[in-house]
């Protein structure tokens, strides 16, 4: 097929790439619905897939004028074989469709969730802007456990999922002896998602950049590539960055990639997401919605709250993470209520912040840092045993006494009411300069939290929300703090969305890994962020 009968005269300005390894007859569907609303396509399908299937997406795809397929190879989960795929297909793109502007990554499980014409209009108002998750390694941890920076400065001859027990073998070795792999100057490596969508300027420099056989090299040994090469070599060549992904591609507190079915079409299309991952082959009722002759864009899903354990054999306490940052008279409001006990940070490391900065509390308590610390069950439990009648309330927030969260998610008096994400923007509404150093540490220190709030072993109440759901709706969490304390005078105010958007974002683009704040950040909905905003971090 001559580049001149795929490209010419047809307008095509958006191209996306599939990386399809199985339910070949979802890629052909996908594929067609792309083609049909002027894009270009370009499949690579994983050299292991059955043959038989091959060729019947082939034949369905064959008279697509819009559709390529990339020559096979094998790529494998988290290898290499999975950035070389995505070089010979883009290289591909490229030199066959030259209209193209922006190029976008896919997997053969991704569906898309809004009408292909609104991406084709975002991309056209953000002509140079490269929307790819790249969040710096040394400022922010991106995994949950594991490797992090050695992932770049080890060696990796064993796969990970086949040959589970060498490959934690080789790590401990090099562990032990001391072994480090060179970073290639001028390379700042870069975590994300590897869902992404890059103008063609980028996508050129990458590929025909002259130090491209060494970074190549490198690469190859760095552990799960897909997340790291394009994410890194983004930050080397483009022009400006939305460290953003177009795909909706949530993940549960475990790490593990969230699975769509037939009855989550509501939530699909209230995500935000241009297209979807991952997606069931058999959810029928998901690919005839959206591969329809179009889908509305309703408000956001919010987090799904997890499941707990409940029941208490003593008076129950409130604990607040992250709520103080969204309601600053949030402790008057307790307070009026004639119900609680409005503490501040009770395990605060300098001492405990007591209702009304008493310096002592009910049965002799102290608010000295040192004795609460010698004891901080038997402070926390006394508290609760010297006030029957009156609840207690307090806030917990990163880089209090973390130890007493073990005692607090096993009690099943406690009620813990959690804002994710809020820390990157505390400081900010109290009137002080953050730097994305110290919004990664609050980050980091609401990961530790988070981990223990979700812990199997549970007996607390818990309730989550990320910070972009309580920025869109504020009234939920206040109805949780009332369903645990009773009727409530009228509610305080939250702070103003528009500088906490900016914040973030300005923090976000700076490759600060946001994750924890959820879909505060719609593609189409707000402006993009100022050179100056970020120059200002």
């Amino acid at each position: 097929m001559a580049g001149a009968d795929v490209a010419g005269g047809l307008g095509v300005t958006l191209g996306v790439v599939i990386l399809a390894h199985e339910a070949l007859h979802r890629v052909a569907q996908v594929a067609r619905h792309w083609a049909r609303a002027g894009v270009a396509v370009v499949v690579h399908v994983d050299a292991r897939a059955d043959p038989a299937q091959v060729a019947r997406l082939q034949a369905a795809l064959g008279r697509q004028s819009r559709v390529l397929f990339a020559p096979s190879s094998r790529s494998d989960w988290g290898s290499w074989g999975l950035v070389a795929a995505t070089q010979a297909a883009t290289s591909l793109m490229l030199g066959r469709f030259a209209e193209v502007r922006h190029v976008a990554l896919t997997s053969g499980a991704c569906l898309p969730v809004r009408p292909v014409a609104e991406l084709q209009n975002f991309l056209r108002a953000h002509p140079d802007t490269d929307f790819i998750e790249s969040v710096d390694i040394a400022q922010t941890p991106w995994v949950r456990d594991g490797l992090e920076q050695e992932r770049f400065t080890l060696h990796f001859p064993f796969c990970w999922r086949r040959q589970r027990g060498r490959f934690d073998a080789a790590v401990a070795l090099q562990r032990r002896l001391g072994i480090r792999r060179g970073i290639p100057q001028g390379l700042t490596p870069h975590l994300g998602s590897q869902w992404w969508c890059l103008t063609r300027a980028t996508l050129h420099a990458i590929l025909t950049d002259p130090e491209r056989p060494g970074f190549d090299a490198y690469f190859r040994g760095v552990w799960l590539p897909d997340e790291s090469y394009f994410q890194t070599l983004a930050r080397r060549h483009a022009r400006r960055i939305r460290s953003q992904s177009l795909c909706h591609a949530p993940f549960d507190p475990d790490g593990q990639p969230q699975v769509f079915y037939d009855d989550h079409a509501d939530d699909l299309a209230a995500s935000g997401g241009f297209w979807a991952r991952k997606v069931w082959p058999g959810a029928d009722g998901l690919y005839a919605r959206f591969l329809g002759p179009g889908c509305d864009s309703p408000a956001r899903r919010p987090l799904r709250r997890p499941a707990v354990r409940q029941g208490a054999r003593r008076s129950p306490y409130l604990v607040l993470q992250g709520v103080e940052a969204l309601f600053p008279d949030l402790r008057r409001w307790l307070a009026a209520s004639g119900h609680c006990a409005a503490h501040g940070r009770l395990f605060h490391p300098d001492r405990a912040i007591f209702a009304g900065d008493a310096r002592g509390a009910a049965g002799a308590l102290s608010d000295h840092a040192a004795i609460r610390d010698a004891a901080p069950e038997a402070f926390l439990d006394a508290l609760i045993r010297n006030t029957r009648g009156e609840t207690q309330c307090f806030l917990f927030e990163p880089g209090d006494q973390i130890a007493i969260a073990d005692h607090i998610r096993r009690d099943p008096a406690a009620r813990v009411v959690a804002v994710t994400g809020a820390s990157a923007i505390a400081p900010s509404l109290s009137g002080v300069q953050v730097d994305r150093p110290a919004a990664a540490r609050g980050l980091a220190g609401e990961r530790a939290l988070l981990a223990h709030w979700m812990a199997p072993d549970r007996a607390a109440r818990v309730q989550i929300w990320r910070l972009g759901e309580v920025l869109r709706r504020p009234g939920p969490v206040l109805r949780a703090i009332s369903d645990h304390l009773g009727a409530m005078p009228p509610p305080p105010d939250a702070v103003a969305a528009a500088p906490v958007i900016r914040g973030l974002r300005a923090l976000r683009d700076s490759g600060l890994d946001l994750d924890l704040a959820g879909d505060w950040d719609g593609p189409v909905e707000h402006a993009d962020v100022g050179a100056g905003d970020v120059a200002a971090l």
